[in-house]
């Protein structure tokens, strides 16, 4: 029997922090470093959940969409080529909410595996290349 989590997104827990503090740690140079090779930047977040917590610290999703935001307005180059994908089985309407406002933003409702393949192929990209897929 699957354990009830209505109550997960209430007040984000010392686990989270770290895993994302951990996030924004590697993710900073990777971004900063993905968008001086000119290639494009592929970042899939396979359990993206509400994008922040009800007691109004954020989530993932909004962690990875700050740092992207402050590269690029850092950066000099004139375009770049960027797509972040957020899938949630049970919170995609409110992750609408929280990310609208974002640039780069898709948004899947429903469980990863039948999303990731659609959103990778619809890339064109290798896996391995220059796609962060964030699954934690």
């Amino acid at each position: 029997m699957s354990k009830n989590n209505d109550d997960f997104f209430k007040e984000k827990k010392a686990w989270s922090e770290v895993k994302d503090e951990l996030l924004g740690c590697y993710f900073r140079p990777y971004v900063q470093k993905i968008l001086h090779t000119y290639k494009p930047l592929v970042y899939v977040d396979c359990f993206a959940g509400k994008g922040k917590f009800d007691d109004g610290k954020p989530g993932s999703p909004l962690i990875a969409l700050d740092i992207i935001q402050n590269c690029v307005s850092s950066t000099t180059m004139d375009a770049v080529d960027i797509s972040t994908n957020f899938i949630d089985l049970n919170y995609a309407d409110d992750l609408r909410e929280n990310l609208c406002g974002y640039q780069y933003v898709n948004i899947y409702s429903g469980k990863y595996e039948d999303n990731i393949l659609d959103i990778l192929k619809k890339k064109e990209i290798v896996m391995c290349s220059y796609t962060l897929i964030h699954m934690v």
